[in-house]
């Protein structure tokens, strides 16, 4: 999906991986399934086991979140993710 990405934003390796990888993120992950794989899970890689996605994925699903929507997610999660 990174390559896709990449193809979606119009760019390059290695240029702008941080679009491509915030963009296949958040074509893989959705915020129903986030919450339904992180209540139950504190590391981050646990969480990309049950999404079936790479950890970078889900660090690029969470860096893309705005702050007020990182801080929600928190709280519906109930913990921190490592």
């Amino acid at each position: 999906m990174h390559t896709k990405g990449h193809e979606h934003t119009n760019t390059v390796h290695p240029d702008r991986c941080d679009l491509a990888a915030t963009w296949a993120a958040r074509t893989l992950i959705t915020p129903e399934a986030f919450l339904t794989a992180a209540r139950n899970r504190h590391r981050i890689a646990e969480v990309a086991v049950e999404l079936s996605v790479l950890p970078q994925d889900v660090d690029a699903y969470l860096g893309a979140l705005s702050v007020a929507d990182f801080k929600i997610m928190r709280t519906l999660v109930g913990h921190a993710l490592v």
